[in-house]
């Protein structure tokens, strides 16, 4: 049972996914709401300067914008997440069980094996329907873990796609903090801009963070998959074995 075992060892990878990314989706939903605040507060103190906050107000309005284009990729990324977290918990909940009935399986069968003329009908009965389950969830299995490929796949896009609006939103404070530099009248921007860093630096460490997760995620599931044919395999010569057994039990 080796490739059933590498299945088993899995269930880690899908507790781990399923706990990071919807702390990750929390974290994520907060960043657009406070950068268009700031870009709003910006865009309003840099009105109210006149011509001397021509650039300023220029580049809160391009801060805004892409606070908005972030805030709509967030939305696509959680509403990726959602499905991705509860296949992951799905996967998780069906390996723990196919664990156990592979425990009980291999225990049925020992008995059958060392006290065959003396073990009840029931027992044979059991092991029988146990290991049709135990083959069916297994396969289960592998059908979901090939739509969580797919399906992590999307995000690992979706959040490169992110990360892209987010460097574009750091160029855009770059850009406010030079100007407010060079102005004498702007210096109350400054702490405008230090907040929006802040909130972009913690929203690409996020990005980094669950593209990391995702990645490493995505290639255990490429290894996973690759069990599918030698698990195949186990699955029947295990079918094969408890027909033997039963048989011999029986007679």
């Amino acid at each position: 049972n080796e490739h059933l075992q590498g299945v088993f060892e899995s269930l880690g990878v899908f507790e781990r996914l399923s706990s990071q990314l919807t702390t990750k989706q929390r974290a994520m939903g907060e960043l657009a709401p406070s950068l268009n605040i700031l870009a709003l507060n910006a865009h309003i103190a840099a009105s109210q300067l006149g011509e001397e906050g021509a650039v300023l107000s220029v580049v809160s309005k391009s801060l805004g914008e892409r606070s908005k284009e972030a805030d709509r990729l967030i939305v696509r990324l959680m509403e990726r997440m959602e499905p991705v977290c509860d296949a992951a918990r799905g996967v998780a909940f069906e390996v723990e069980v196919a664990q156990i009935e592979a425990q009980v399986c291999e225990a049925f069968a020992r008995e059958l094996l060392d006290d065959g003329e003396t073990v009840s009908p029931g027992v044979t009965l059991s092991l029988d329907e146990l290991i049709s389950e135990l083959c069916e969830r297994v396969r289960s299995v592998l059908r979901t873990l090939t739509q969580l490929r797919i399906d992590v796949e999307s995000m690992v896009t979706a959040a490169n796609d992110l990360i892209g609006r987010v460097v574009q939103m750091k160029t855009a404070q770059l850009n406010g903090k030079i100007d407010v530099a060079s102005r004498s009248g702007a210096a109350g921007f400054n702490a405008i801009f230090e907040d929006v860093a802040e909130i972009i630096d913690e929203a690409r460490a996020d990005c980094s963070d669950s593209l990391e997760l995702l990645a490493s995620t995505r290639d255990q599931l490429d290894d996973l998959l690759k069990l599918e044919g030698p698990l195949e395999a186990e699955l029947r010569e295990a079918r094969y074995e408890t027909d033997a057994i039963v048989s011999v039990a029986g007679h």
